[in-house]
């Protein structure tokens, strides 16, 4: 077997139970205002190179967008020189 992976020889206690709103919430606030390390940030980034939507995906988002103005067209600001447009 590969270095790393191993096989479960049991199933968590809590697999497949409902968990209550009361501690939905309390997991929520205990969450908020934590931020991830560089490290993390990095081995997240990695995680994701290379991912592709697939094409049903690709269709949502397209859909979820028509008729929405861009930001730069309702006066964001352009990333290359910090200009904004007018």
């Amino acid at each position: 077997m590969p270095k790393g992976i191993y096989i479960r020889k049991y199933t968590p206690w809590n697999k497949g139970k409902k968990v209550s709103e009361k501690i939905r919430k309390m997991m929520s606030k205990r969450a908020v205002g934590k931020k991830h390390s560089e490290e993390t940030k990095r081995k997240m980034s990695i995680a994701q190179k290379g991912r592709k939507h697939t094409e049903e995906s690709k269709r949502k988002m397209r859909e979820s967008n028509k008729g929405k103005k861009r930001s730069i067209e309702i006066g964001g600001k352009l990333k290359t020189n910090n200009q904004t447009i007018t």
